[in-house]
């Protein structure tokens, strides 16, 4: 199963007011990972394509420009010996940002989880389940868990829960 990320770039086409956010944000993430002892944040660097007068291209140039961050620009040649994988058209340039990254938000989530005192993982509950009645399987530990309290992260499929059952999940 792939594991799901956030991309994180510093060179921004749009408003670069999010650069010191961004910025921000990988400090407060690494200090997160020097405490949890788990890697959330992976810096593999990125790549903005466009034309010399796109505006995703002349806004990451700018943004680059505007805030000192470090960055190259490609010709389509240097991008293809770079980055053999990638074959862009030969009006296309491209701008590197070697600080971009992956970002995995279950990953992050656990951790700061952790931090909290907190405890996390994927565990299946069965349907109409009323506490203090509930039994949980929990694959990630190769258990069956009483559950006393339950707190649950939907996400977008928020609505099938709400129809399982009458208060009960």
């Amino acid at each position: 199963m792939p594991i799901p990320a956030h991309l994180g770039r510093f060179l921004r086409s749009f408003d670069v007011a999010y650069i010191p956010l961004l910025q921000r944000s990988y400090e407060l993430w690494r200090q997160a990972e020097r405490k949890a002892g788990v890697e959330l944040l992976t810096i593999n660097g990125g790549l903005t394509l466009g034309t010399s007068q796109s505006g995703t291209f002349l806004g990451s140039v700018r943004s680059a420009e505007e805030w000192g961050l470090e960055h190259q620009i490609l010709e389509v040649a240097e991008t293809n010996r770079r980055f053999p994988t990638l074959t862009p058209g030969k009006d296309l340039l491209a701008v590197h940002d070697p600080n971009a990254g992956v970002l995995r938000p279950e990953v992050a989530v656990a951790a700061h989880l952790k931090l909290a005192g907190g405890w996390f993982s994927c565990c299946e509950v069965e349907a109409g389940c009323r506490p203090p009645a509930c039994v949980s399987t929990c694959p990630a530990l190769g258990a069956l868990l009483s559950v006393r309290e339950l707190a649950g992260a939907a996400g977008s499929w928020a609505l099938i829960w709400r129809q399982v059952g009458d208060g009960g999940f």
